[in-house]
């Protein structure tokens, strides 16, 4: 239910992020990794320099390059 809140506030807010940034995490929680980073990358366009999304995106590629 929480994921559903956060997506129906991201259509309503686009540019939010903190809504993006917990969409983001709560995938990577549940190894959706590739949507993450769609999360990520729409956030990188409106906040290039931010280094909490440029941090997440690193971990990102390091869960990525770990063997499951």
């Amino acid at each position: 239910q929480v994921f559903v809140d956060l997506r129906k506030a991201s259509y309503m807010d686009p540019m939010n992020r903190d809504v993006r940034l917990k969409m983001a995490r709560l995938l990577i929680v549940g190894k959706y990794y590739d949507f993450a980073r769609q999360e990520i990358e729409n956030l990188l366009k409106y906040y290039p320099d931010d280094a909490e999304v440029i941090e997440l995106i690193d971990e990102i590629r390091g869960l990525e390059s770990t063997p499951q």
